[in-house]
């Protein structure tokens, strides 16, 4: 929810006519491929992005070095993550499929519903990315140090 929160607290809507485009341009001075689109997708998806590098650090932040089931925590708190932004992206599209005939559509239930979707993609690889990343390193560092847990 913090995520949401500065999504919306940093000038941005669930609309395709309110994306920053300007974005592109403050590293860069002219249009280069790959990056200014990677930065237009940062600019966009910032704050749920960091939300989700938060996961995984959250549930490793009282770990002991010899605890059991740490994979397994880091999973379950990755999983209801994603799951709460699944839901998020069903009921919109439960919405918009129920609402399909309200003057509405294309203006507000329609660009909110394809923000939830690609929310939902970019946060699953992202999710995914960082919680097996962040475990790998957190355990090799933890093992030269302490061992491996038994």
């Amino acid at each position: 929810m913090l995520g949401n929160f500065y999504f919306f607290k940093t000038g941005h809507q669930a609309a395709l006519s309110s994306i920053q485009w300007d974005s592109a341009f403050v590293p860069l001075f002219t249009m280069r491929y790959p990056w200014s689109p990677l930065v237009v997708v940062l600019n966009t998806f910032a704050g749920q992005i960091l939300a989700a590098t938060c996961v995984p650090l959250l549930v490793l932040w009282k770990t002991g070095p010899k605890q059991k089931g740490v994979l397994e925590a880091v999973a379950r708190a990755a999983g209801v993550f994603a799951a709460y932004y699944a839901v998020e992206a069903l009921a919109t599209m439960a919405w918009a499929g129920w609402l399909r005939r309200h003057l509405m559509l294309y203006r507000v239930f329609s660009p909110r519903f394809m923000m939830a979707a690609a929310l939902l993609l970019v946060l699953d690889v992202v999710v995914a990315a960082v919680t097996l990343a962040g475990l790998r390193s957190n355990t090799l560092s933890v093992s030269e140090v302490f061992g491996w847990a038994e």
